[in-house]
């Protein structure tokens, strides 16, 4: 039924997040006066404009429960933009409707996506250590880190925020900066097993660990749905449920989109990973908060093996 769930309002705009960093924000309000706002991070300020000027005569009036239909609207408009602005407008304005369709319904969002079946968390991939690129010399990496022998996420996540400090001890005792591509890949594993040795976690037993380069993921077997690349979520659900079809691992990755919507995601898709920043960060820590919270409603029910 689509009563309540007409589009009658679009807002776009953007802010700033404690980083001074630009956000993109869209608002949806529907008729029942049920209302979604998503965010996401954008270098550019135009696709706010897109949004209100173009996407918005798109989606008015339109029924909010019908996602695909929406997300392929959507997608259709925002190629009429070159260059990425019209793509991360599309994104952003797919997940306001999201939100708004699912508060619509009284439901949580990755109950709404995600139906009826239980939820099962996804294990964290937790990015420990930046390089970028010096000089285009070699391309920008990062060490992901993936815990084996939790019960829980709360367990994952207390390991990662473990790491994550002692690694900040362990840097300036061996003068390397992080997220500074000085020292390279190398010397980032090496003070990454310190670091675990300090902690008493040992690589391979306690924990796994994932390169992530600008190529792509190192020797990972799994389907990687990364939100801005598919466009809408619509199409970041349906490349997801191809991998479980395919029975091969799931990674969600959100890349810009702000992390409690990628913790709604990932559990809705029934991911087995979910890529996000360490927890002691201020995006770690609204996705992890997400996560804990579903946890804690529905119990333990975890994947606690990994597969890397």
């Amino acid at each position: 039924m689509s009563q309540g769930l007409e589009i009658t309002r679009i807002w776009a705009g953007n802010t700033k997040d404690s980083q001074n960093r630009t956000v993109l924000e869209a608002e949806v309000e529907l008729a029942g006066g049920a209302h979604g706002k998503a965010r996401i991070l954008r270098r550019s300020e135009s696709a706010a404009g897109f949004i209100r000027n173009c996407l918005s005569k798109v989606l008015l009036f339109e029924n909010a429960g019908e996602q695909e239909k929406l997300d392929g609207k959507l997608w259709q408009a925002a190629k009429e933009l070159p260059g990425t602005p019209g793509g991360y407008g599309a994104l952003v304005l797919s997940m306001a409707i999201t939100r708004a369709a699912g508060a619509g319904r009284f439901l949580p969002l990755y109950r709404y996506l995600g139906g009826t079946a239980p939820p099962v968390m996804p294990l964290p991939m937790m990015s420990m250590i930046r390089g970028k690129a010096i000089h285009g010399r070699r391309e920008n990496w990062e060490i992901l880190v993936i815990p084996k022998r939790g019960r829980s996420f709360a367990d994952g996540l207390f390991m990662g925020n473990e790491l994550s400090r002692t690694l900040k001890e362990v840097f300036p005792l061996r003068r390397w900066e992080i997220q500074a591509g000085k020292n390279g890949l190398k010397e980032g594993i090496g003070c990454l097993s310190y670091a675990s040795l300090l902690c008493g976690y040992q690589a391979g037993r306690d924990f796994s660990t994932v390169i992530h380069t600008d190529f792509g993921y190192s020797s990972f077997p799994g389907r990687i749905v990364e939100m801005e690349r598919e466009g809408t979520v619509s199409a970041a659900l349906f490349k997801a449920k191809n991998g479980k079809q395919e029975r091969r691992p799931v990674v969600m990755d959100g890349g810009r989109a702000e992390e409690d919507f990628l913790a709604d995601m990932a559990v809705a898709a029934q991911a087995d990973y979910v890529k996000m920043e360490i927890p002691c960060t201020e995006e770690g820590m609204s996705a992890g908060g997400e996560f804990l919270r579903i946890e804690e409603f529905y119990g333990r029910n975890f994947q606690n093996i990994s597969k890397i």
